[in-house]
């Protein structure tokens, strides 16, 4: 018993006693593993419609490149190449199709492999096979080509020197009822192997597309009127000197790349804005019954006549044309005119616009000038004496002076409700001469003419008005 307790005493001892804690055994070293390399930077390089070529920048410790193609989900390509390479082609590849390209570095104990650097890239489509010859798919113009001597060697087809060397297609019906369905040309495909044509004439035609002979920078006349063609871009057409697109649906035209040319018709077409200060050698210019609000023509020194005839002008600016004798503008929406640096003007006709003042003092030469139906409360012609026509009815102008105007032989001036007085004693009266100054004219109170025959003729005109007194004053 007393042993018992002894133990039992000692175990007490022991667990209430002094007894020192065991101190924690010290943390492992970390784990080291390979470092993983750098993931490189893929280049795309050409790209044909089997192959694609690609190239990427060398990896320090990098000990190979795996690189896959895939199209979708699928790998159509996987290889690895030794660490020396750094471009690749891969090939076999379908046209026309889209392709993720995967590349990687590949490591060994050391270092750990790279990322994947993808990067997409799509085929081109399969180029067709050269063509053997010149083909000509519209019937009509093959005809006519064939017909023409194109064949020079009579094989049955037009080889490419055979339509490099030809120069001339005159195929433009006067009249449109000469035009049918079955002898007009419709597409002019093939003819942009004919790089020496200088002439091309399709009046009357049905041409929709004008594409094809864009690029014959050879051509010198190109006539495509009446045709359903609703664009030509001019930029390599710099030889053109004879332009003609009248009856088209042309509504934009860059004449700037156009130089060289002289004679301009674009009737009826959808135009609405034109600069021809662009064309330094051009000489006549026919844009009548188009869309045009703005038209300008400056610095022209071999402008001889410009028509703009029926549009919609509200803007003009038409100078320095030293050589221009006829302008037409009549038919627009023209507030206001003033013209300067047209010494040669002869002819001007701007009846039928809203002009309600117009300035024509620098035109020394003008002889035969139409501005009836118009609002003008003013008209002024001293600087005019080479005047020999005028047409002038309809506007609010209270007083008309001819006094310097000893050629004058047609004067018009009827239904002009305020008009109060004419001047026509100038020196001289023509045998020919023929005065339209009765009809409207209500307030009419005085005209002054010249004694002898003109007077006798004009106191005839008025004969049935006695309100009117015909002057020799």
């Amino acid at each position: 018993m007393k042993r018992l307790t002894s133990i039992f005493i000692g175990f007490l001892a022991f667990a209430f006693g002094g007894c020192k804690e065991t101190p924690p055994a010290p943390p492992a070293p970390p784990t080291v593993g390979p470092t993983q390399l750098a993931t490189p930077a893929v280049t795309l390089g050409a790209i044909t419609p089997t192959t694609a070529a690609f190239s990427w920048k060398k990896v320090e410790n990098a000990d190979g490149y795996e690189y896959t193609i895939k199209r979708e989900e699928t790998t159509v390509v996987s290889q690895k190449v030794p660490d020396d390479e750094t471009e690749a082609v891969a090939e076999g590849l379908e046209s026309e199709t889209s392709y993720t390209l995967a590349l990687r570095a590949l490591g060994n104990n050391e270092y750990e492999d790279s990322s994947w650097r993808e990067i997409s890239f799509t085929t081109r489509a399969d180029e067709p096979e050269p063509p053997s010859h010149v083909a000509i798919p519209d019937k009509v113009l093959e005809k006519y080509l064939f017909d023409n001597g194109i064949d020079m060697d009579s094989d049955g087809i037009i080889s490419f020197d055979e339509a490099a060397a030809f120069t001339a297609i005159e195929m433009g019906y006067d009249y449109a009822e000469d035009a049918t369905d079955a002898n007009t040309v419709k597409s002019l495909d093939g003819l942009q192997y004919f790089t020496a044509l200088e002439t091309l004439n399709l009046k009357f035609h049905r041409v929709t597309d004008a594409a094809p002979i864009e690029g014959l920078t050879n051509l010198r006349a190109l006539n495509l009127g009446e045709n359903p063609i609703t664009a030509l871009r001019l930029d390599q057409l710099g030889q053109l000197t004879d332009l003609r697109l009248y009856g088209t649906g042309i509504s934009e035209l860059n004449l700037s790349k156009t130089p060289e040319m002289t004679v301009l018709y674009l009737q009826r077409t959808a135009l609405t804005d034109l600069d021809l200060s662009v064309l330094p050698k051009l000489e006549n210019a026919y844009i009548n019954e188009a869309r045009l609000t703005s038209l300008r023509a400056v610095g022209l020194d071999n402008l001889v006549r410009l028509d703009a005839v029926k549009n919609q002008l509200t803007e003009l600016t038409v100078a320095d044309c030293a050589e221009l004798t006829e302008l037409h503008l009549n038919d627009n929406r023209l507030t206001s005119l003033s013209l300067s640096g047209l010494p040669k003007l002869m002819r001007l006709n701007v009846y039928a616009n809203k002009l309600t003042a117009i300035d024509l003092t620098e035109l020394p030469f003008l002889m035969w000038l139409f501005v009836f139906d118009n609002e003008l409360s003013e008209l002024d012609l001293s600087g005019n004496a080479a005047l020999r026509e005028l047409y002038a009815s309809n506007n609010p102008v209270r007083e008309i002076d001819l006094s310097i105007h000893e050629n004058v032989e047609i004067v018009e001036l009827q239904d002009m409700p305020v008009l109060e007085l004419i001047n026509l004693k100038n020196g001289y009266c023509s045998d020919w001469a023929e005065y339209y100054i009765v009809q409207g004219n209500t307030s009419l109170k005085k005209v002054i003419v010249d004694p002898g025959y003109e007077l006798e003729y004009v106191s005839g005109l008025f004969k049935d008005r006695p309100e009117v007194s015909v002057v020799t004053e």
